[in-house]
């Protein structure tokens, strides 16, 4: 009766390779854990905004606010500058979110305004009246692509085209000082354009079935590694019979 028995002897680049790639998908895992705790947090955010007060704010007092609270601001827009936010897709769209400075009435750097988005075969936007309003919006910060490479300054005829620009460039276009962040305009609020506003573009459960998947391919990956090298051999016995 013959014996046998198992024995684990993998080659060296097969436990690296596992090790890599199973460290790679761990990592891929946890990252998304954390980006769903961000969503969950900018939801949680959002959701506290609806529920605050609207506060009255000069541009100088903006930066005093949390991150979606509700504001009013008294003053003009200045429709002969604004800008168009490059790379905004919307429903397998191109398009851009239209950008207008805001001079509050009682001082202050100005306030850019975003006033919602448009297809790109409808730029430029019709630009707003320079009257004196009340503007009603939520608090935000300027957007941030997921790499930043600062392209060159726009210039030329207005509106000019940006792709995620810093506090810095708003003022040196405009140059003036300017807030370091927006106003979301409120959606029911004219003149605009569509203004749907949500906090995330993915939920925070799509993000934690992201990390499941990384997850469950992590431990596919080991369980292959320890089948595959897990060879059969026979006793010393066995072999000098044959």
């Amino acid at each position: 009766m013959s014996a046998s028995s198992r024995q684990f002897k993998p080659p060296w680049w097969a436990t690296a390779l596992t090790i890599l790639l199973c460290g790679l998908f761990v990592s891929l895992s946890l990252w998304q854990l954390s980006r769903a705790d961000e969503r969950r947090e900018l939801l949680e955010q959002f959701e506290a905004g609806e529920r605050d007060p609207v506060v009255v704010r000069r541009g100088t007092d903006l930066a005093d606010l949390s991150r979606y609270s509700p504001v009013e601001l008294h003053g003009r827009f200045l429709p002969e500058r604004e800008f168009l936010l490059d790379g905004q897709t919307r429903d397998g769209r191109p398009g851009y979110h239209v950008w207008t400075p805001f001079e509050p009435e009682d001082g202050g750097p100005l306030v850019v305004v975003d006033r919602g988005w448009i297809p790109a075969e409808a730029a430029p936007a019709d630009p707003p009246d320079a009257g004196l309003r009340t503007l009603g919006g939520r608090t935000d910060r300027l957007p941030r692509p997921g790499f930043r490479i600062d392209p060159p300054a726009p210039e030329g005829d207005w509106p000019r085209t940006i792709y995620y620009p810093r506090a810095s460039l708003l003022e040196d276009q405009l140059d003036a000082a300017v807030h370091d962040g927006r106003v979301l305009m409120d959606p029911d609020m004219a003149p605009g354009f569509k203004r749907d506003w949500q906090p995330v573009s993915l939920p925070p459960e799509r993000h934690l079935g992201y990390a499941f998947q990384w997850a469950a391919l992590a431990v596919a990956l080991l369980v292959i590694y320890i089948v595959v090298n897990l060879r059969r051999t026979s006793s010393e016995e066995d072999r000098d019979e044959d």
